[in-house]
């Protein structure tokens, strides 16, 4: 069964235009749904703009035995206008029954660069079979 699916975080995450802020999305199982952590689980990290916003962390990955992708932001100058970050994901889970999936999920967050202190901030993704 394949599947894709657009996740927005609904609120704007600000990073420090000198110190930058990190992101974590975590991957939580539940109801007998789980992120089979033998299959190639992916990950793609990009910026709308990288003049504004970079990623330092690694931008493509696998997850292996991780249930998590943190994410470094760099922050190059201030801006009001938010800056698209978008972490494509290739997911395999499982039920608890056997019966397993293969999902492409796109994780969308928007990312305002501002003068302040380094910032942290995370999204429990929830896995389904959906």
């Amino acid at each position: 069964m394949f599947g894709s699916k657009t996740i927005q975080i609904p609120s704007e995450f600000q990073i420090s235009a000198s110190a930058g802020g990190k992101y974590t999305i975590s991957f939580q199982e539940q109801n007998g749904i789980h992120l089979n952590k033998d299959a190639p689980n992916s990950f793609n990290i990009k910026s709308s703009d990288e003049s504004i916003v970079s990623i330092s962390s690694p931008a493509t990955g696998k997850l292996g035995a991780a249930t998590k992708i943190d994410i470094q932001l760099n922050g190059h100058k201030t801006s009001s206008t938010p800056v698209t970050v978008t972490i494509d994901c290739r997911l395999y889970v499982c039920s608890d029954k056997g019966m397993c999936s293969m999902k492409n999920e796109s994780i969308v967050l928007n990312v305002v660069v501002v003068d302040s202190e380094a910032t942290t901030g995370t999204h429990k993704h929830i896995l389904t079979m959906e």
